[in-house]
């Protein structure tokens, strides 16, 4: 998990245990904090990956995705509250975890380099220095 994503994380288990109103802002600071960085990292990197022809479209989509998610938010917050308010906080901790675990696996698959098999790669080499065909 990057430092953001952990940051909410430990954030959101505060709203969970906090006992009394001081530690519930300092959880609703750090959470604060925390989603900040990430949707400056979430808009940095799709800067650089969005071609700049499309980073109207890009942006746009990527913007009203996260404007759905927190318009549709808190609806489904005061549903859930409606029978636990801690309820609210132990979902969000979980989907949290979820989101992460597929950014980290699409971040890891992306950056995963398929090598050859090293006997593939063995084979390949003697193919082709077979095939040289030598002036001699």
């Amino acid at each position: 998990m990057d430092g953001s994503t952990a940051a909410a994380g430990d954030g959101m288990l505060l709203f969970v245990v906090a006992p009394v109103v001081p530690v519930l802002l300092v959880a609703v600071t750090l959470f604060g904090v925390a989603v900040g960085a990430a949707m400056t990292a979430a808009y940095t990197v799709a800067g650089s990956i969005i071609p700049a022809s499309a980073r109207g479209s890009g942006f746009g989509f990527l913007t009203s995705a996260a404007l759905t998610a927190w318009a549709i938010s808190p609806a489904a917050a005061g549903f859930i509250a409606a029978r636990s308010i801690r309820a609210v906080f132990v979902i969000d901790i979980i989907l949290l975890v979820l989101v992460a675990a597929i950014a980290i696996r699409a971040i890891a698959s992306s950056l995963r380099v398929d090598l050859p098999h090293p006997v593939e790669a063995e084979i390949a080499e003697k193919t082709s220095e077979a095939l040289v065909i030598s002036d001699e």
